[in-house]
């Protein structure tokens, strides 16, 4: 039964100078960041929409749309007859649309009346990039889940690296958000990754992609679930 499990780091070929493994870490530092520009500027999106709640309309906008892709990727059996380097490259495409979109929004917005309209082009720009990030996302983890399991721990530390951190003005110091990045990291972050690691090493070869494609869905539910939530804080 065990002859149908494929252990990857069984004739593992040789990376010397560990370029593979530093190629995963940069696509996943590249996965993340587009959404991190977006989060991390939520103060100036605040200001510019200031009775739009605009933090929770990203975060719902962001996941639903991602989750999205994943579910579509994971039941549609056509997606893998396209190449990964296609959907990567469209992906990445896609991430650097919503970028250019939002700065030309910004920078023609001018008028009054023209705001009320960037807001939805706003949110849209965020719905690309959720959906490229489901596609990135899902072909990037399913293909480091048929490789050895140091390649999949690379994609995660490279979203992991990918965040901006900064406190509120009012903590004076960066530390106390340091630390408390570090323990979720450690913890969540922690346990997401090993389960990620595991997952499409405990079933045969064919089927490891799939399995990591399915993890990520239902990580994605998590962060929807986070996010719908949200809204609760303010009803």
């Amino acid at each position: 039964m065990e002859a149908g499990k494929v252990s990857n780091d069984v004739n593992e070929a040789r990376d010397t100078y560990r370029i593979a493994y530093i190629i995963h870490f940069l696509l996943g530092v590249g996965n993340l960041l587009p959404w991190n520009a977006f989060i991390t500027a939520i103060d100036y999106f605040a200001y510019l929409y200031p009775t739009n709640h605009i933090e929770k309309v990203f975060s719902v906008a962001y996941m639903i749309s991602s989750v999205m892709v994943l579910l579509v990727m994971m039941s549609w059996g056509g997606w893998s007859k396209t190449t990964m380097r296609m959907r990567m490259n469209l992906g990445f495409s896609m991430f650097v649309m919503s970028l250019t979109i939002t700065s030309v929004v910004d920078w023609t917005s001018g008028s009054t009346k023209l705001k009320e309209r960037s807001c939805g082009l706003t949110v849209a720009a965020v719905v690309i990039c959720g959906l490229a990030d489901g596609l990135v996302a899902g072909s990037l983890i399913g293909s480091a889940g048929k490789l050895p399991k140091q390649y999949m721990q690379a994609v995660f530390a490279g979203t992991a690296s990918s965040v901006c951190l900064h406190g509120p003005k009012w903590l004076k110091t960066e530390v106390p958000m340091m630390v408390l990045t570090f323990l979720l990291g450690f913890t969540n972050g922690y346990f997401t990754s090993v389960l990620m690691i595991l997952t499409p090493k405990s079933v045969p070869f064919s089927e490891s992609e799939l399995s990591a494609i399915v993890m990520t869905v239902f990580l994605g539910f998590g962060l929807v679930g986070g996010s719908v939530l949200g809204w609760f804080w303010i009803l």
